[in-house]
Order: structure tokens, then sequence, then C-alpha cells
């Protein structure tokens, strides 16, 4: 009986982080006139401060929003810590700044709504506003 226990708990704490990877989720910019196919390590790239497309602000949701890991675990590939390291040491030497945080969904849509060199990332099934384009779906 110990040991079913001790099983069950294992295939619990190996399966549970990996819930929110399943999560599909698209890459959006608000702009009709943006017409480059982006991979997914270029989009890793902006995300991670590269300025790889010109005047392009990417928008990341707050830590700890399952969103937000689900595109870490699919996109960066870096736990949340490994990251919060990185830019520690990008802002350090001064050379990159992290993506401004949004607190939800609704606010990334907001932000998408009032700028279109905004990039983001959101659930596959939210709601686009008028005139955002599926980059990316992952």
């Amino acid at each position: 009986m110990r040991l079913l226990y001790i099983i069950c708990l294992l295939i619990l704490t190996c399966t549970t982080p990996l819930a929110g990877v399943s999560e599909k989720l698209n890459v959006v910019i608000n702009s009709d006139s943006f017409n480059k196919e982006l991979t997914q390590a270029q989009i890793r790239n902006i995300f991670l401060g590269t300025p790889l497309l010109k005047g392009v602000k990417p928008v990341q949701l707050e830590q700890g929003h399952p969103v937000r890991k689900a595109f870490n675990a699919k996109v960066i590939g870096m736990t949340e810590s490994r990251i919060s390291a990185y830019w520690a040491q990008m802002r350090f030497s001064g050379t990159r700044q992290p993506p401004f945080e949004a607190k939800s969904i609704d606010e990334v849509l907001k932000l998408l709504q009032q700028d279109q060199k905004i990039i983001a990332y959101i659930p596959e099934n939210t709601p686009l506003p008028e005139g955002t384009i599926i980059l990316v779906s992952l």
C-alpha cells in the first residue's frame, strides 16, 4: 500500500508542472501591415531582448501566470528562476531590458489595441481585438 502511495505521489509530482505546458498559445501583433513570418527561435530572441524587428515591443504576463509558464516552457526553454537570473545579468550589463509585464490577458489585449508595435502571447481561444494578427500558433 505504501509503495502504491509513493508511486502515485511521484506520478503527480512529475506531471503537475507539465499541465500548463499543453496549453495552446498564439503569438500576436496588432498590425495589418506586418507580413513577416517568424520562427519560434526568432520569437524567443524577441522576448529575450534581441532587437530583431525595429520598434517591436514584447509584452509578457507577470511571473507566476500559467500562460507565462506555458510560453516559457514552449518558447523560451528556461525556468522562471533562470529567466530572472538572465534579466538580472542583462540589466546589470546595461545591454537589454526585459519585456513589459502585463497583469492579465485583458491588459495584454488593451495594450495590443493601443500600440501597433506590441507583440504578445495569449491563449489560443482568446478573442482577438480588431486588427490583431496571429504570427505563430504554438
